[in-house]
């Protein structure tokens, strides 16, 4: 059976390497070399197998829309394919979906080696799971079965999705990132910004309650910004003819053009200024800057709470310590299905932990007037912070003004080696905030039986995908299953999540536009 095809769009590179087909066994293998400069977003669709393979076909429908621009190729496991063989309306057979704008190939195992690996002299045959791998800007799993995630998290690559995943480049070392997919990232960016000042626009209006720190706009003004304020009407009056966008430019050219001496002067006040900010916000938000979020409990920490009082009934001798020592040696002797309630609560509290600290990041952000996306703080405001205490203390009475003259002028002081502990500092928090680009990410959408879900194994190899692989700087991300009644007739957690989610999501990180 064919298991693949190519469909030539408008705006997009000519295909001279088809993948093979079955109809064609003397075509060229796939390669992503001619696409690397394709202004389409890739997105590699995966299936494994679950029932929930139905909604490919759904999906793939919505994102036939954006045909213009996107590009998908689907890899289907066997057990995947089994799904959409012409049951019914909405299972139908792949020559069907390869008819959906936009599905430019469909593979399957059989692909992977459908040409002899061969080398000669000059090049050797493209391999399909490494060149799908450096095609996709974005891979999506969904389904994602209990077996394959089984396999996921243990390394094993045994067909084509697997081997994909296996293959990844998990930190863009070995492929970087392709030019396009910067682009991308450049237009998400924008797009959150402007729906943050939306927001922001619309929260204003209807006057929902907010804290205000130091004015509009901006929380603190920043070296250019006093610069500007002073010399802006002044480069007015002697340049009447120019438009605005001149005038910023003349600008930015004298200010550029400054000496040390004259820039350190608008440096000071700028540094004043956010010093200023950093006192007010402390004393206006408390409910905001007052501490962290408390922290996610483990299932042995539920499971003290709930047989603790217990225990020392049962042992009213016992000194603290021994009393846990107790504890931790019942706890160990529990089976797995008498920890499953205390894994659940645990489970529980992990997903409000990360709601809770999201909701406090986005607040910092909103307060702050803080790009989400930006690059890592400078050197001397991790020097700064360091010594701002010690300096205050030594100084009761300084103003915002005169501290933050100490703070720059011990700055100043410092050798390049008294520096560098705090230029590292500055590094590794450069190297955080570019992670959120660094990685192509695989997201995965579990489905499986309510009983599958609940097991130990899943949980675990779940946090794996979420904490050991995932974040801001890993490259995997789970959207996490629903609760209904499921094909199997089990009641509860396994069922993917909805399609409109699925779909809303691609079309968040392609930036498609409607």
């Amino acid at each position: 059976m064919s298991s693949h095809t190519q469909v030539q769009l408008p705006g997009r590179p000519a295909d001279t390497t088809k993948p093979p087909t079955s109809s064609s066994p003397n075509s060229s293998p796939f390669s992503s070399t001619p696409y690397h400069s394709d202004p389409k977003f890739h997105l590699l669709l995966a299936a494994s197998g679950s029932v929930a393979t139905i909604k490919i076909p759904v999906i793939l429908n919505a994102l036939s829309k954006h045909a213009d621009q996107i590009s998908t190729r689907l890899i289907l496991t066997k057990p995947a394919s089994q799904f959409l063989q012409g049951q019914s309306a909405e299972q139908p057979r792949l020559d069907a979906i390869r008819k959906i704008p936009g599905v430019d190939a469909i593979y399957t195992d059989e692909d992977e080696w459908a040409h002899p690996w061969t080398r000669t002299a000059t090049e050797s045959v493209p391999i399909l799971h490494i060149e799908l791998r450096k095609w996709a800007d974005l891979m999506v799993i969904a389904p994602l079965s209990a077996n394959t995630l089984a396999k996921i998290t243990n390394g094993i690559s045994d067909g084509l999705l697997t081997s994909v995943v296996r293959a990844w480049d998990t930190d863009a070392f070995v492929d970087g990132i392709r030019p396009m997919l910067r682009g991308f990232h450049e237009r998400r960016r924008e797009k959150q910004t402007k729906e943050s000042e939306r927001q922001t626009r619309e929260e204003d209006a209807t006057e929902t309650r907010q804290v205000t720190l130091g004015g509009e706009g901006k929380p603190w003004t920043s070296t250019y910004g006093f610069y500007s304020n002073e010399q802006g009407s002044r480069v007015m009056e002697e340049n009447p003819e120019l438009r605005f966008g001149q005038l910023t430019k003349v600008l930015h050219e004298r200010f550029r053009a400054l000496s040390n001496e004259e820039w350190k002067r608008y440096e000071e006040m700028a540094e004043n200024d956010r010093m200023r900010w950093e006192d007010e916000k402390a004393r206006k938000a408390p409910e905001v800057y007052g501490g962290a979020v408390k922290p996610w409990r483990p299932a042995y920490g539920f499971y003290v709470d709930d047989q603790h009082d217990k225990v020392e009934e049962e042992n009213p001798g016992l000194s603290f310590s021994a009393l846990g020592k107790l504890l931790f040696a019942r706890w160990k002797e529990l089976a797995r299905g008498q920890k499953m309630p205390y894994e659940k609560s645990s489970m529980g509290d992990k997903e409000r932990y990360e709601r809770e600290k999201k909701e406090k990041d986005q607040a910092l952000d909103k307060l702050e007037g803080r790009d989400p996306w930006r690059r890592g703080r400078p050197a001397y405001i991790f020097f700064a912070n360091a010594l701002r205490d010690t300096v205050k203390q030594e100084t009761p009475d300084a103003g915002f003004g005169i501290l933050g003259k100490l703070l720059r002028e011990r700055w100043l002081a410092l050798s390049d080696d008294q520096k560098k502990p705090y230029e590292k500092m500055a590094e590794a928090d450069k190297k955080h905030h570019e992670g959120t680009e660094k990685a192509k990410k695989i997201i995965v959408c579990p489905a499986m039986n309510t009983a599958m879900w609940r097991q130990p194994i899943t949980m675990k190899q779940i946090n794996v995908l979420q904490e050991e692989w995932g974040g801001k700087e890993g490259w995997f991300e789970v959207l996490t299953p629903g609760s209904k009644t499921l094909a199997c007739g089990d009641s509860g957690m396994g069922a993917m999540a909805k399609w409109e989610e699925i779909v809303g999501v691609v079309k968040e990180r392609a930036c498609l536009e409607d």
